[in-house]
């Protein structure tokens, strides 16, 4: 940033980067000076959505996520992170929708497919579920909470 103070890449990096601190009132703000330079920045805004995500602000990390893909739409994370918040609002058949896209953008994203898995539990398609799941564990043999989720919808299915 002392080098190229203007430039927008640098400073939505810093953004993810105290993301990743979990800073997110300072990443707020470097995603802000990001989008002041370029505000068409689909990382700085997918970005500033995990930050308010993390600030417990699901709704509006949601809303800046479907910015992110409309700017991007080959942004496999953001498609990923809009399908987990999608979920966690209760909107189980979008979330499917947005995380199938994240899928056929990346067939080796344990965490869409692991995600995927919830929210057709979430429906009551517990088959799918566990297809889904075990999809993911098949990428990622340790995924969060798949392992614990697949037992349970087996369970649902008698078996």
């Amino acid at each position: 940033l002392k080098l190229k103070p203007q430039s927008a890449k640098a400073y939505g990096g810093r953004c993810e980067s105290l993301n990743g601190l979990k800073q997110p009132d300072k990443a707020i703000v470097a995603c802000n000076d990001a989008l002041a330079i370029n505000p068409d920045d689909a990382a700085a805004t997918w970005s500033k959505g995990r930050a308010m995500r993390q600030q417990g602000q699901i709704l509006a990390a949601l809303r800046l996520f479907e910015e992110a893909t409309l700017l991007q739409p080959d942004f496999v994370n953001a498609w990923v992170d809009r399908g987990s918040a999608l979920q966690e609002v209760g909107r189980s058949a979008e979330a499917i929708e947005a995380l199938d896209q994240a899928i056929a953008l990346n067939r080796n994203s344990a965490e869409a497919w692991s995600i995927r898995g919830a929210a057709l539990w979430n429906l009551g398609r517990f088959d799918q579920a566990v297809a889904s799941l075990d999809k993911a564990l098949e990428i990622q043999p340790n995924a969060t909470g798949a392992k614990a989720l697949r037992r349970q919808a087996k369970e649902e299915l008698g078996y």
